[in-house]
């Protein structure tokens, strides 16, 4: 959490009024001046611990807590997002499996209305728990700023492949414009090409590559039509249809 008093008490409740009993709950605020730390100190009795102080960015605050975690599951939660009730029931049902991810549920800042079923997303961070000792030894890498769970949850499940899904909606994802994902659209779209990119340079991730093929077309579809959309000096019929063309050509890169 930084700076974000506007949205951290729905977060902090949402994880607590999951009732579950063995929680390890740790808040990692990063120095914020807005209020936070009221609420933090408000919440104290029901957190296993807090902390704020000036850190070096949002990996920085995860790693912290990650020291501090006692419990045999972790997931991180931003100060913006919600855990979907009995999500933590869920994580606690689960056997043999190094990595657990549900569904995702987009919803709007205005009134905290849901998004239609299709906003849905799987694999998104919010929504997936790792064991906590397989975790420490996967590492995070500190030097990404953006991308760096996707990152994550390659290198680990190619060491724990493990990995049991949910249909279930396990967390909520909050869309607003001070999102990090949406305020800084663009570093957060480069430093996921250079990550696809580097995938596609290592010949032991060769069983991804379709994938990041895909995922780096689309990447280019939605930076060309943000040029398109910006620019004004010529006629856009020509560089759009072959835009579609080219996006046609990588199996489902245009639906993405």
């Amino acid at each position: 959490s930084y700076n974000q008093a506007a949205f951290l008490e729905s977060t902090i409740r949402s994880v607590l009024e999951q009732g579950y009993p063995a929680l390890d709950y740790h808040v990692i605020d990063g120095g914020s001046t807005d209020g936070s730390v009221d609420i933090l100190r408000h919440y104290a009795p029901w957190l296993t611990s807090w902390v704020s102080e000036r850190d070096s960015g949002q990996v920085d605050a995860i790693l912290k807590g990650l020291a501090r975690a006692d419990g045999e599951w972790f997931n991180w939660i931003n100060s913006d997002d919600l855990l979907a009730p009995g999500a933590l029931w869920e994580v606690a049902r689960v056997r043999d499996a190094d990595l657990f991810g549900g569904c995702t549920q987009n919803f709007s800042e205005r009134d905290l209305v849901r998004l239609p079923i299709e906003s849905r997303t799987r694999w998104h961070q919010p929504g997936i728990w790792y064991r906590t000792a397989a975790l420490r030894e996967t590492g995070i890498d500190a030097t990404l700023h953006y991308r760096f769970d996707l990152d994550l949850l390659i290198r680990y499940t190619q060491r724990f492949p493990r990995v049991q899904y949910s249909d279930r909606t396990l967390a909520w994802f909050r869309l607003h414009g001070a999102s990090k994902s949406l305020a800084d659209a663009e570093r957060f779209s480069d430093e996921h090409q250079a990550l696809l990119s580097r995938l596609l340079d290592d010949p032991t991730l060769q069983a991804l590559h379709a994938d990041a093929r895909v995922a780096l077309a689309a990447l280019q579809w939605r930076k060309t039509l943000r040029a398109l959309q910006d620019d004004d000096s010529r006629p856009r019929t020509a560089r759009l249809l072959a835009l579609w063309r080219a996006a046609r050509q990588v199996p489902g890169a245009w639906r993405i």
